[in-house]
């Protein structure tokens, strides 16, 4: 099995990501490769020690700004794993740091798709430990809702921006933005305001 070539990078991406991504993955001395086909993982951090490059998995089917988001969340963890061994908890404070700054930097030089954007933007906010049992791991706090759970034509307020629900589409929902009625795409999932409880607090 061989590394993710850097002609998937540039390809699919462009070649600034690549570069950033070698320079990191080689700071770390970690290789990128394709998660094979699984119905519960969809990526996966690998270490056998210190002098031994780790191994970053990646399911390679996923929609490009799904890729990178969870390749961000795993060389996460080799960035924590090189600066802290065991000292720091898988998905801890030092982890969401990293996985942060990585998907910033990141989303600083690829323009991800409207819904895979939402969902970048959203993991800033509350990333995710995992995929599989994310209803678990987002808390709602009173006064909040998901997106979802809104009706049709509800506004909500999320990052200070208040926001109207217009449809929801398979798993995403579409809505527009108030101030300046540019439509987005977010999660079912996104943990929001409706817009007459925030104005109230």
């Amino acid at each position: 099995m061989k590394p993710v070539s850097a002609t998937f990078f540039v390809q699919n991406y462009n070649r600034q990501v690549y570069l950033f991504l070698h320079d990191a993955a080689t700071r770390l001395n970690t290789e990128i490769y394709f998660q094979r086909d699984s119905k519960h993982r969809l990526g996966t951090f690998m270490v056998k020690g210190n002098n031994i490059p780790a191994r970053v998995y990646v399911r390679r089917n996923l929609p490009l700004g799904h890729f990178m988001i969870i390749l961000c969340h795993e060389l996460a963890h080799a960035m924590v794993w090189r600066e802290y061994g065991h000292r720091a908890q898988p998905h801890g404070e030092e982890w969401k740091f990293a996985f942060k700054m990585l998907l910033r930097i990141v989303m600083s030089l690829y323009e991800f798709t409207p819904e895979w954007k939402a969902e970048a933007l959203y993991q800033l906010e509350k990333p995710r430990v995992t995929y599989e049992n994310s209803d678990a791991e987002i808390e709602i706090q009173e006064g909040e809702t998901r997106v979802k759970d809104l009706p049709d034509g509800a506004e909500f307020v999320w990052k200070e921006k208040t926001y109207r629900k217009i449809s929801l589409q398979r798993t995403r929902v579409l809505c527009q933005r108030i101030d300046d009625r540019k439509k987005y795409l977010f999660i079912g999932k996104a943990v929001v305001k409706p817009a007459d409880i925030s104005s109230s607090t």
